[in-house]
């Protein structure tokens, strides 16, 4: 069903403040939120009283109805709401990522493909990637995730970098490696996650449950060179 949007005469037909209902069914691998002009993806783009919504059609049966299969990436298209969705990866690429300002995910089941992939040669990919901007530009700020169910990750649930004012709150986290927190990331709140049967990383590396990671040098503030602070 994700061909019907990707025509031209579909671009700029979402307006800040719409909300989307997906029908129930798979949106195969390719999917994606820009700002960019590109035909091949949707673009939406929120404001700040007026975000975007994406969410499941009110009557579709089931607990997951509507899967986005792949890697379904959010670049630019900042002020939305993401909601009821459940996000099945391939073991090729992260399954969401996040590389722009004010986003939340809310209520969404985020898988990866640990079942059908071994981790011994996979690549580094993590169920929820917020990637922020590289070190002498601004940071990516306010992302949240909120009562999601994020499992089955070859590598991190959560990985951070380079971001602020950051929350996880209500999550369940499991079958999966840790939250990681890096590339001068702050201002971070971290509550009422449920984590359990956490497992080391790729070929036995890392810490399951909540990491405060390495430095990634290109991510880092050029005034002050930090890896992670105010994480509560």
């Amino acid at each position: 069903p994700w061909l019907t949007w990707t025509v031209p005469r579909t671009q700029g037909c979402i307006q800040p403040g719409d909300t989307v209902y997906f029908k129930a069914g798979v949106y195969e691998s390719g999917t994606g939120v820009f700002d960019g002009d590109n035909s091949k993806v949707i673009r939406f783009e929120g404001e700040e009283d007026a975000p975007f919504r994406l969410a499941v059609d009110p009557h579709a049966e089931g607990d997951w109805p509507v899967t986005f299969r792949g890697s379904f990436n959010l670049d630019g298209a900042g002020w939305g709401v993401i909601e009821g969705i459940e996000f099945e990866g391939d073991g090729e690429a992260n399954v969401v990522l996040v590389s722009t300002s004010h986003i939340t995910l809310e209520d969404c089941l985020v898988r990866g493909r640990v079942e059908d992939v071994d981790l011994e040669t996979a690549g580094d990919y993590d169920c929820v990637k917020i990637l922020g901007a590289d070190g002498d530009e601004d940071q990516i700020e306010d992302i949240q995730v909120l009562g999601s169910t994020i499992r089955d990750c070859t590598q991190d649930a959560i990985d951070v970098t380079g971001a602020r004012d950051v929350v996880y709150r209500n999550n369940t986290i499991t079958n999966s490696w840790t939250m990681q927190i890096k590339g001068g990331t702050e201002n971070i709140l971290i509550e009422q996650n449920h984590i359990h049967n956490v497992r080391k990383g790729l070929n036995g590396a890392g810490m399951g449950g909540v990491n405060l990671g390495n430095p990634v040098i290109f991510t880092l503030p050029m005034d002050e060179r930090f890896v992670a602070r105010d994480v509560v």
